[in-house]
C-alpha cells in the first residue's frame, strides 16, 4: 500500500504521482485492506521524504 500527501507541488496530480511511485514496486498483487508494508511518501514543495512502515506503525490523524 502506499500513501502520498503532498503540499505547495503541483508539477503532478495525486493519480500521476501514484503511477509513477509504483512502477519500482515489484509486486504484482497487494492487499490494499491488510498490506505487509505501507509506503509513506511527503512531498512539501521542492523537499520529499519516504518511508516504508510496518501496518502498526503508519498513524492516521482526523
Amino acid at each position: 500500500m502506499m500513501d502520498v500527501e503532498k503540499r505547495y507541488y503541483d508539477k503532478h496530480d495525486y493519480k500521476e504521482l501514484i503511477i509513477k511511485l509504483t512502477d519500482v514496486v515489484d509486486r504484482k498483487e497487494i492487499d490494499l485492506k491488510k498490506p505487509e508494508k505501507i509506503i509513506k511518501v511527503e512531498i512539501v514543495g521542492k523537499n520529499a521524504g519516504i518511508s516504508l512502515l510496518e501496518p502498526d506503525e503508519f498513524l492516521i490523524v482526523s
